[in-house]
């Protein structure tokens, strides 16, 4: 800057310089044309050679910034893509690295699809859904092999586009070593909690057993001890059941369903053991969900809310009202609450519910609601819980409306 001010100077300099000289030249010349003519020649060429100067030193200027942004792009850790109809233009030296090429000619010319391993109208397809987003994918090195980028496309005119790659294969690789460490690790809380919750039962089916094979003749006590063992085996088969549901994809049979109706069955069902315990149990919102249609799995949702239900009636020993509300909302889903009046969750503990083996009430297993929130995720839903202790739960269950 201090350069190109200084030159600035002398220029001017100059020009002032010359504007005086001529000035005094045209007073001595007055009556001399053909002197006079000499002079405006010469002073012609000169502004001439000046202004060409000018141009020049900002030309020089121009160039030595192109330089600069040149090097610029050339040693961004970002690999730079140009292209003109699809065929690559120009690339720098970090899209020659992803690329595994040794010379930029290996990539000119030649047309982008190359590099994504697809067609012609593959790519223009492509390129239609992903242009102007930034998208995770493959492109093909020279030597036939594929490498993790993250590439975000710009449309510059009809013919160029622009491309930003970033190599992501590094830290796609970590992050599969630490879902697998995360897997491991889950499989071995699993394991635990499995050889747990089963030892129980079948330390019980042991102790039963040895009774009977020391020879009781009490009748009663037989049947006793057979309606235990049943139980037993029977808390076994439910556990089993539901780590099977949860290990493997299920296949959701939608359909369409009075969602109002839906309820009304739930309620049917436990409403006997609901009055045991003192409870009345209220569904709200009949007005706004009465001809509400879901497309759902029908016996998949009725589970979900049978043990929503039975959670919340198993928490309130003392009787009380629970509520099953029906909100719809704008955004194309309804949303019911179940809210009871149990004795709540402490908030150290809420972010541990859900959890495989653990949960708030005694003999839980924790799978209910495992297996409640994987079906209503089946369902493009969503499942959270509002507690506070000794004052209730809140279980909110919001599901895509029929359309």
């Amino acid at each position: 800057m201090n350069k190109r001010k200084g030159k600035n100077a002398h220029i001017w300099l100059i020009l002032g310089g010359l504007f005086l000289v001529t000035n005094q030249m045209v007073s001595l010349m007055a009556n001399n044309l053909y002197m006079i003519k000499v002079w405006s020649l010469c002073f012609s060429f000169l502004f001439i050679g000046i202004f060409i100067l000018l141009f020049l030193s900002k030309k020089t200027e121009q160039d030595h910034n192109h330089m600069i942004l040149k090097k610029i792009v050339e040693k961004t850790p970002f690999g730079y893509v140009l292209t003109s109809k699809g065929k690559v233009l120009y690339v720098n030296n970090a899209s020659l690295a992803m690329f595994g090429a040794s010379k930029k000619e290996q990539i000119l010319r030649h047309h982008l699809s190359e590099f994504l391993g697809l067609g012609l109208r593959e790519f223009h397809r492509w390129k239609q859904v992903n242009i102007e987003e930034t998208i995770e994918t493959k492109i093909l090195k020279v030597d036939g092999n594929k490498l993790d980028v993250e590439l975000i496309s710009m449309t510059i005119d009809e013919k160029h586009q622009f491309f930003v790659m970033r190599d992501i294969s590094e830290s796609r690789k970590s992050n599969e070593i630490i879902q697998q460490s995360e897997k491991l690790s889950v499989v071995g809380e699993l394991a635990a909690g499995i050889a747990h919750e089963i030892r129980n039962p079948l330390t019980s089916l042991k102790g039963f057993l040895q009774l009977i094979e020391h020879g009781t003749t009490d009748e009663n006590a037989r049947k006793s001890y057979s309606k235990v063992m049943l139980a037993e085996i029977e808390r076994i088969n439910k556990i089993v059941g539901e780590l099977l549901f949860l290990s493997k994809p299920q296949k959701v049979e939608l359909a369409q369903c009075n969602l109002m109706n839906l309820l009304e069955s739930v309620i049917f069902l436990l409403n006997t053991q609901a009055i045991l315990y003192n409870i009345q149990i209220q569904l709200l919102g009949h007005d706004r969900g009465r001809n509400m249609v879901i497309y759902c799995d029908e016996t998949k949702i009725k589970q979900v809310f049978i043990n929503l239900l039975k959670n919340s009636i198993e928490s309130m020993k003392v009787g009380g009202v629970i509520q099953i509300i029906v909100n719809t909302n704008d955004d194309n889903s309804v949303h019911i609450q179940v809210v009871d009046q149990g004795y709540g969750i402490p908030k150290e503990k809420l972010e541990y519910i859900g959890k495989a083996f653990y949960s708030s009430k005694e003999g839980g297993t924790g799978l209910g609601l495992m297996v409640s929130r994987r079906i209503i995720h089946d369902h493009e839903g969503e499942l959270t819980i509002d507690s506070l202790e000794n004052q209730g739960t809140t279980v909110s269950v919001s599901l895509p409306v029929a359309r």
